[in-house]
This record gives structure tokens, C-alpha cells and sequence, in this order.
């Protein structure tokens, strides 16, 4: 039961953190798109579903900042990890 070295350790996890990195943003990409398909469809419908539809924009895009957010900081500790 050896110790790994420090570079190999970081080496390892360097590339699924950019692939978490990677999902993250792609997912705060796509709530991007359905924010516009939502701000679409609400200036073309009713009143009352245009209401509905301001408080889900709203939802998606806080939730569309966190998910940036966290994309950053998966990014940050990738380059930022330092070896135990």
C-alpha cells in the first residue's frame, strides 16, 4: 500500500473535472436557450399564461446562475487543486 505522488493524483482527476466542468456549462447553456424559448412563447400568449411564464424565466435564469457558478468553481479547482 504505496503512496501515489502528488502529480499523479492531480493528473488522474484533471481530466473529469474538465468534463464535469463541461457539463456544467453545457447545462447552464441550454437553460440560456430555454430561457429565450420561454420569453418567446410568453410575448406570443395570453395573459394569464404570460404571468406563468415571467416567474418560470425568472426560476430558470437564478437557476441557470447557479449552475455557472458552479461550472466556475469545478473550473477554479482544477487548476487551483493542490496535492495533499
Amino acid at each position: 500500500m504505496g503512496m501515489r505522488s502528488a502529480g499523479g493524483a492531480q493528473g488522474a482527476n484533471a481530466p473529469m473535472l474538465r468534463v464535469a466542468t463541461a457539463a456544467q456549462a453545457a447545462e447552464a447553456v441550454g437553460l440560456c436557450v430555454a430561457i429565450g424559448a420561454n420569453l418567446i412563447d410568453s410575448a406570443s400568449g395570453n395573459d394569464w399564461t404570460a404571468s406563468n411564464a415571467v416567474a418560470f424565466i425568472v426560476m430558470e435564469a437564478i437557476v441557470a446562475i447557479g449552475v455557472a457558478w458552479i461550472a466556475s468553481g469545478l473550473a477554479a479547482s482544477a487548476v487551483e487543486r493542490t496535492p495533499a
